[in-house]
């Protein structure tokens, strides 16, 4: 989270007396979620986060459609964009034919086989 007068990043982390207290506790979700981060333009600082439960169900539809299991309103994001698969307790996203794509941003070195498909 950014402040919105000066747009610094707030510190994950206050310290009152001496002690490290979260400035925002998220609950952990029950069973296997995930948690996407909404970048903004300038993509240095994000716009939120979406905590998914995949407790209830093993694909989530994401879009801006009102029927999506999560709606992001931006434009440039179609009614029905992705889904969201849990396989074998790993998550996989798959474009919908959306107009402009789905990306992924990948903070750490993924190993690649050549025998498989490229997935992430």
């Amino acid at each position: 989270m950014d402040c919105e007068l000066c747009k610094k990043p707030y510190p994950n982390y206050i310290s009152i007396n001496g002690q490290a207290i979260a400035l925002i506790e998220i609950p952990k979700p029950r069973g296997h979620f995930i948690i996407l981060e909404g970048l903004s333009k300038e993509r240095t600082s994000s716009k939120g986060l979406h905590i998914i439960s995949m407790m209830e169900k093993a694909v989530v539809r994401i879009g801006r459609g009102h029927d999506s299991d999560v709606r992001i309103s931006d434009i440039s994001v179609s009614r029905n964009h992705a889904t969201l698969n849990l396989k074998n307790r790993f998550f996989y996203i798959e474009d919908q034919k959306s107009k402009f794509g789905t990306l992924v941003q990948v903070k750490r070195p993924v190993a690649l086989d050549i025998n498989d498909p490229l997935t992430f």
